[in-house]
């Protein structure tokens, strides 16, 4: 009667081990599997693609992409219609990153597949690069199909080309918000000062999320110096959406008069959040004349601003060699 290898009676505790009611258990035996490098590991490997939990599935599909094996490209392309979303991405981003064996059923997808197909194959276009992936991702900017524009915002965004940022302004005016919000993402990610001024014209959409997204986007030319970035975010402190307030209040980045008095003011906004984060932009910007405020906003009445204002107040002190932060409080009070 043969006996087994090692590798064979390893391979059967990892088996064993994709049968666990643990997930985390089931997906360390995926990373394990990889390395046994047979045919037998592989073939369970393709098994776990039909595993119960999306975090699983999404683990073997990385882990079966990183194999770069042509005879996978079909297995992982069907989850790209799988029901739960993070596994839908992490099959386009997997296809992406398989760009020569997957281009392609990628391109197939695009111009056959359903919307769903098409749009997370927008998306793994992008991720894979190449110069023909421009021309067609452009080209589903104009489908009938929101989420298929959608993916394609995305992916332009994934390929990274500054040529991709009039097409997508255009779409800052798409009849979907989701979509709108796409673009004002991908327009901070592509680097290009051309997009500052749609960017600050976004911040009248209204759609709250579309607004969300073009504070933060901004705060990435504002951290490169934009001056017109800097000043729309300083507004946009004043949007009706506390959440829109909170993310404008985060992306104030420099430490000049103006932007310690809108800080200020935010320190006493009618909302926690953004009052929570008014006190922790100040202590981030080590701004010394806002101690006796931040002091003020120790009996703030929600638990969470006066951590925050003891948290600036004590990192201030420590940057400035106090000995605590009630001499800062001190010694400013006095200067001031």
């Amino acid at each position: 009667m043969p006996t087994s290898t090692p590798a064979e009676d390893f391979l059967d505790k990892l088996i064993d081990d994709l049968a666990s009611d643990e997930i985390w258990i089931r997906i360390d035996a995926i990373s394990k599997i990889a390395k046994l490098d047979t045919p037998e590991a592989y073939a369970t490997l393709l098994k776990a693609l039909e595993d119960s939990e999306p975090q699983v599935r999404a683990k073997a599909i990385q882990t079966i992409g990183r194999l770069k094996r042509k005879d996978a490209v079909g297995r992982i392309a069907r989850h790209l219609r799988d029901e739960d979303k993070l596994v839908r991405r992490r099959a386009a981003i997997t296809l992406g990153q398989m760009s020569k064996e997957a281009k392609p059923l990628l391109l197939d997808l695009l111009e056959n597949g359903s919307k769903v197909e098409k749009k997370y194959a927008a998306i793994a276009l992008g991720a894979a690069g190449g110069r023909e992936a421009y021309s067609h991702l452009v080209k589903e900017l104009n489908s009938k199909d929101s989420e298929v524009r959608g993916g394609a915002v995305e992916g332009l965004g994934l390929l990274g080309t500054r040529k991709a940022v009039e097409p997508v302004v255009r779409l800052l005016k798409d009849i979907s918000p989701d979509v709108r919000r796409r673009a004002a993402e991908v327009l901070g990610a592509l680097d290009d000062d051309r997009a500052v001024a749609p960017l600050i014209e976004a911040l009248k959409d209204p759609d709250k999320n579309v607004r969300w997204r073009a504070v933060y986007s901004l705060g990435r030319y504002s951290e490169s110096g934009s001056r017109r970035a800097e000043e729309a975010i300083m507004d946009a402190v004043e949007d009706e959406d506390w959440n829109v307030r909170r993310m404008a209040v985060l992306e104030l980045r420099h430490g000049d008069k103006e932007t310690f008095s809108v800080l200020i003011k935010a320190l006493r906004d009618r909302s926690k959040f953004v009052r929570r984060y008014a006190a922790y932009a100040l202590g981030r910007l080590g701004v010394l004349k806002a101690a006796p405020m931040l002091e003020e906003a120790l009996n703030d009445p929600a638990p969470e601003v006066r951590d925050q204002a003891g948290w600036a107040l004590k990192k201030m002190a420590r940057r400035y060699g106090y000995r605590s932060w009630e001499e800062l409080v001190k010694v400013r009070g006095v200067s001031d």
